[in-house]
């Protein structure tokens, strides 16, 4: 789903129990947040790839940087994601290791 200039492509690669419908819903409601990771006005729109270590209880340990993708870009879009996983507002359905992929188009 596309919103706010942030695409995620679902579903997310996930090893382990966590549920890539749980985690694309999180994600989207992340957009609103991390609009500060989109490419500057007039830039070319920029596919990243963000790690993350999600623990059973909803929070997210790590976020990183993955694949070769734009380091900033998926440091910025990951630090966001981790920051706003909580138990009262991610309820993934397990631990696990998923890759998100999303598209960011110039603000």
């Amino acid at each position: 789903p596309t919103s706010g200039g942030i695409k995620f492509k679902f579903p997310a690669k996930v090893v382990g129990s966590a549920r890539a419908i749980a985690i694309d819903t999180f994600a989207q409601r992340v957009i609103p947040l991390a609009q500060r990771c989109r490419p500057p006005h007039g830039g070319a729109p920029i596919t990243v790839h963000v790690r993350l270590f999600i623990q059973a209880e909803g929070k997210i340990s790590i976020a990183q940087p993955a694949y070769d993708t734009d380091e900033a870009t998926a440091t910025c879009l990951g630090e966001y994601l981790k920051d706003a996983a909580n138990p009262s507002n991610f309820a993934p359905g397990g631990g696990g290791i998923a890759v998100l992929e999303a598209k960011l188009e110039p603000r």
